[in-house]
C-alpha cells in the first residue's frame, strides 16, 4: 500500500512516502464515470495543497474563484481545521487550477453557481457538501495502488 504524504511536511509519516509525479498522473487519469471531473479536481487539489479531506470539502467556489479568475492562495477557515486554532493559506498549484477549471465548467453546466456554493456538492443539492464517506472518498482506509 502507498501512503500519501504532504508536500509541506519536513518529515514523512513513518512507513509512507510521497507519490511520484508518474503515480499522481496515473491516479488522476484513472477517474471514470459521472463524477470523474469532481473526483480528479478533489484528488489534485488535495495532493497539491496537503489539505485534509474535511478541509477540502469545506471549500466554497468563492474560495478558489474570485474576480473572474482563480486565486493564487486558498485558505481554509479556522473552524474547518483539525485543531481549530488557526486558518491555513496555501498556494494553488497550476495543475490544481487546471483541474478546478474543468470542474467549475461542469458545475456551471449543471446549474447556477455562486461564490457561496460549495465547491464539491453532494448529489442531494448544489449547496450541500459531500461528506467524507460519499463518492468513493476514503474515510481513513488506504486506497489500492493504481495500475
Amino acid at each position: 500500500m502507498k501512503c500519501i504524504t504532504y508536500m509541506w511536511r519536513d518529515t514523512p509519516i513513518k512507513g509512507c512516502r510521497a507519490l511520484t509525479a508518474d503515480e499522481v498522473a496515473r491516479v488522476s487519469q484513472a477517474f471514470r464515470g459521472t463524477y470523474a471531473e469532481r473526483d480528479q479536481a478533489l484528488f489534485i487539489l488535495g495532493i497539491k495543497t496537503g489539505f485534509r479531506i474535511s478541509e477540502l470539502l469545506s471549500l466554497r467556489v468563492g474560495d478558489v474563484w474570485q474576480h473572474e479568475r482563480f486565486v493564487d492562495y486558498v485558505a481554509v477557515q479556522r473552524r474547518h481545521m483539525k485543531q481549530k486554532w488557526e486558518s491555513r493559506s496555501v498556494i494553488v498549484h497550476p495543475d490544481a487550477k487546471a483541474a478546478l477549471a474543468v470542474w467549475l465548467m461542469e458545475l456551471q453546466r449543471t446549474g447556477a453557481v455562486s461564490p457561496e456554493s460549495v465547491l464539491f456538492p453532494s448529489r442531494k443539492g448544489l449547496n450541500r457538501a459531500l461528506r467524507r464517506g460519499q463518492g468513493g472518498i476514503s474515510s481513513g482506509r488506504p486506497m489500492r495502488p493504481a495500475g
